[in-house]
């Protein structure tokens, strides 16, 4: 499928405390603020594994990212369905490249914005 501009590309997921120590074993990136548990029995999300899940697009797609901004508005939680929002909001021919422009936002199930990102890419096909 063809991305063209004004499409919404929506993923969703529910990251597990698995998900959470596997990419903090990938990434060595280990903080004490994700080893314990909050009062719900819920891990804090590394803000780049969250921010992963605006990227699914790239791979969806073939979009090599050439910039990634990211504004983090609230914590987001193992065991708690996120959903990340992508609008394609332009794609553009240069000198024979097609680049895209999409504006990602990440909410969790109660409906909390966590994200708000700003992704720029050139699609491959």
């Amino acid at each position: 499928m063809r991305l063209n501009k004004g499409d919404e590309v929506i993923y969703e997921r529910v990251f597990t405390e698995k998900d959470l120590k596997d990419y903090a074993e990938n990434a060595n990136f280990w903080g004490k603020h994700h080893e314990s548990p909050n009062d719900k029995g819920e891990y804090l999300l590394q803000g780049l594994l969250t921010a992963s899940l605006t990227n699914k697009i790239g791979g969806d797609y073939d979009i090599l990212m050439y910039r990634m901004e990211f504004d983090f508005l609230k914590k987001a939680y193992t065991g708690r369905k996120i959903k990340s929002i992508n609008v394609v909001d332009n794609i553009e021919n240069k000198n024979g490249k097609n680049f895209i422009d999409i504006t990602s936002d990440v909410y969790d199930e109660n409906g909390d914005h966590l994200l708000h990102g700003i992704l720029k890419g050139i699609l491959l096909d």
